[in-house]
């Protein structure tokens, strides 16, 4: 079964004797290669269970923002969602009072001058500095200031499972529960692990929640020869029983997916 998710991942088989497939990118039209990981144990429930794929290079570079978007170039999405969201930095939760108070005190300071950039990255070498992780080298904070942040690597995943829901007429909230997990332990190299939980309901009874939809996306940057390089791109879906139910013609969501 093909999961169309990113256009053509294809889960190993059970005898796990074919390890790449080419697929055609639905979107794109161009000729995507997925590296596949081993499943971990399933459970005995068919439809249940997590569901790991790792991502070649020219998938994982989605994961950025539009460098081109004027906000995000700015440094101004970055400065509106720092506060909203949820970060652990080697292991240490930050609670949002203390981002809240950088936040206060920079607009208290800042007389008007919207430096946003600026702002963002003050606050996350105050993050990586309270947490008593290294702090990143500058293109790495810059490459955080541009991309972690909704029009980035939040964005990807939500985004992908959206549009494969609404063939089903079902439809995600916005993340439930969202953090972002940072380790640093050299200025030149930082892991990032996005975890999300979504609600799925249905479009004909938006009230009802269907089930819970949970997803990470883990993936290093490495600052070298000059430059921030995305690297062991990897996605896990934890995919709940009450999704097999759904089907468009002959088509299910299930075997969508996984």
């Amino acid at each position: 079964m093909g999961w169309n998710l990113f256009g053509g991942l294809i889960p190993p088989t059970a005898n796990h004797t074919e390890e790449k497939e080419h697929r055609h990118s639905g979107d794109s039209g161009t000729e995507e290669e997925f590296e596949i990981l081993e499943r971990g144990e399933i459970k005995e429930r068919r439809y249940s269970g997590d569901s790991e794929f790792q991502l070649t290079q020219s998938l994982l570079s989605q994961v950025k923002a539009d460098e081109n978007n004027e906000n995000v170039k700015s440094g101004g999405v970055a400065y509106k969602d720092l506060h909203r969201m949820n970060f652990v930095i080697n292991g240490q939760e930050i609670d949002r009072n203390f981002i809240n108070k950088l936040h206060a005190d920079l607009i208290k300071n800042d007389k008007g001058k919207k430096n946003y950039r600026l702002f963002a990255k003050y606050v996350f070498i105050k993050m990586f500095k309270h947490a008593k992780a290294e702090v990143p080298d500058d293109h790495i904070l810059e490459e955080l200031i541009t991309s972690c942040n909704q029009a980035g690597y939040l964005a990807l995943l939500p985004i992908q499972m959206h549009n494969i829901l609404k063939e089903y007429q079902l439809s995600l909230n916005d993340p439930d529960k969202e953090t972002i997990y940072i380790d640093c332990s050299d200025e030149n190299c930082v892991s990032i692990n996005y975890k999300s939980s979504i609600i799925v309901r249905n479009d004909d009874d938006p009230e009802k929640e269907i089930c819970e939809l949970g997803s990470s996306l883990e993936f290093t940057l490495r600052f070298q020869n000059g430059k921030v390089e995305y690297e062991n791109g990897k996605v896990t879906l934890t995919i709940p029983e009450q999704l097999k139910d759904y089907k468009v013609g002959r088509k299910s969501l299930l075997g969508v997916i996984v």
